[in-house]
């Protein structure tokens, strides 16, 4: 029985090993074949042209052995990030964004749809990935999306100043509002926050999340009537 089991153990270690053997031959095979016909560049403007012509399956197809040929092309990586996004694939790409380095990183239109894509999706873990690579902190748009998933990651001194810069360089949103209510809220300010969220909520009446964020608002800031008022609305 024992001669048996270490058999067993001996067949499934020479597999394992063979198995990473060949994968690392396979590797090596596609890296000649690569080198032998193509250079460098001219992988990268095919993959860029399939793109453009938005053969977002080719694309994919031609880079997947490429981006383990070539782990360290930032090109391949940007066009693949991108090719990801433009599938609806969001987390794929912001992975693939999240190894590229941040000085390779241009703000664009692309960029901060994946990070709104990220935002409206609720992977808040991801944005602030992001937030802390120093990525298009500047936008108004994605620092909104970064001060609302800071708070929502309990980071409140964070996301009130991304908020507050928000604030500061665009008008008043509804949703802007209210997360500054929510942030001066956990500062103890409840005046004040009180008066963000009533903002929020006047300027969207059916948003029920408002509407009772707001009530919350008035009783811990002891105005109770019109707590009372708002709960009895419709």
């Amino acid at each position: 029985m024992k001669k048996f089991i270490v058999i067993i153990l001996l067949f499934s270690v020479t597999g394992f090993v063979s198995f990473k053997y060949s994968e690392r031959v396979y590797i090596n095979y596609l890296r000649i074949y690569y080198n032998k016909f193509y250079k460098g560049k001219d992988l990268a403007d095919k993959a860029r042209k399939m793109y453009d012509e938005k053969n977002y399956i080719g694309t994919e197809k031609f880079l997947e052995p490429l981006l383990i040929i070539y782990p360290e092309n930032i090109d391949f990586k940007k066009i693949a990030a991108f090719n990801y996004l433009q599938q609806g694939n969001t987390l794929k790409g912001a992975e693939i964004f999240a190894g590229i380095p941040v000085e390779s990183m241009e703000d664009n239109r692309i960029l901060e749809e994946m990070l709104k894509n990220l935002y409206n999706d609720g992977h808040y873990g991801d944005l602030i990935f992001f937030y802390e690579k120093g990525i298009m902190l500047k936008n108004v748009n994605t620092a909104l999306y970064y001060g609302v998933s800071l708070y929502k990651k309990g980071r409140y001194d964070e996301s009130l100043a991304m908020l507050n810069y928000v604030k500061n360089h665009t008008f008043m949103l509804p949703e802007l509002s209210f997360y500054l209510g929510l942030n001066l809220e956990k500062k103890g300010k409840l005046q004040e926050a009180a008066g963000y969220i009533k903002y929020a909520y006047e300027s969207d009446r059916y948003n029920q999340i408002y509407k009772k964020a707001l009530i919350d608002s008035y009783r811990k800031s002891g105005s109770y009537k019109e707590a009372e008022i708002l709960l009895r609305s419709r």
